[in-house]
């Protein structure tokens, strides 16, 4: 079995590379440095030279493979867009699910991956005591980009293990895309209320989608393979903030999600409610 593996010359890495040599499985794995090239090929892995930003290198790392393994990570987040949480851990699943589609796709040509059926298995978990606002996040990646999703606990740590599988398959989500520039679309939460759609964000950071609604009030939201313009409009009444306020704790009351619900009531998300009008 070839197995590709990402975030290999990490401490899980290491010992995952080690275990599949052992077993006798072919390695590939993925190195961002030379340091990590030179570890990984001592430890009979097949080295692929790249990070999760090079798609090219992702297709390489793929191709053929029967497995992945994505382990990327970090614990601390660093200076610059590509170091931040939700670059590494979003994105970058997405990046990696976005390659196994296309590799997936592309082996459908040939006759004995077409009779196998090759299709994306998603096995992933979110590990507890952590940055709960992007389990449902990576659950509407993970959806969007595999055939078949198995959702974990990981490490719950001191959370219940229910509540964070409840949390990563709250996927009452809306893709949306902020702007007009040709970008991809990403998973929030959204309610309606008396036939309209509202949406709040949990971040007020410069590259968020609501920060990019308020430079530019048009997009689209994405329903099932439908693309729909819309523009966005901020809401000032205080009866219809109550009113989105009820409408996300009734649509989002499993216990992994009620209380993102309740923040999104907060005054900082309640300050970012924006309608989405179909154009």
């Amino acid at each position: 079995m070839r197995v590709a593996v990402t975030g290999a010359t990490g401490f899980v890495g290491r010992h995952l590379v080690d275990h599949l040599s052992h077993r006798g499985h072919a390695v590939r794995a993925l190195a961002r440095t030379s340091r990590g090239a030179r570890l990984l090929a001592a430890r009979g892995a097949e080295v692929v030279a790249g990070t999760l930003a090079d798609p090219r290198a992702l297709h390489t790392l793929l191709a053929g493979a029967d497995a992945a393994v994505h382990l990327v990570g970090i614990i601390v987040e660093s200076g610059g867009s590509g170091g931040t949480f939700a670059a590494v851990h979003v994105e970058g699943t997405r990046r990696v699910l976005e390659a196994a589609r296309e590799v997936a796709r592309t082996s459908l040509s040939d006759g004995a991956a077409q009779a196998r059926g090759a299709r994306v298995i998603v096995v992933f978990g979110c590990g507890g005591d952590r940055d709960a606002t992007k389990r449902p996040l990576m659950g509407a990646e993970a959806e969007a980009g595999a055939d078949v999703v198995v959702v974990t606990s990981d490490n719950p740590r001191h959370e219940d293990p229910q509540d964070i599988v409840d949390a990563i398959r709250a996927s009452h989500i809306l893709g949306i895309r902020a702007g007009t520039e040709p970008h991809r679309f990403i998973g929030i939460w959204a309610v309606v209320v008396e036939g309209r759609v509202f949406v709040r964000s949990w971040s007020l950071k410069p590259r968020s989608w609501y920060r990019t609604f308020l430079e530019e009030p048009h997009g689209a939201i994405q329903i099932a393979d439908r693309e729909i313009a819309i523009r966005a409009v901020r809401t000032r009444s205080e009866r219809l903030k109550d009113a989105v306020d009820r409408a996300y704790l009734e649509k989002y009351k499993t216990p992994g999600s009620i209380k993102y619900a309740r923040g999104l009531g907060r005054a900082k998300s309640r300050s970012t409610t924006t309608e989405l009008v179909p154009l």
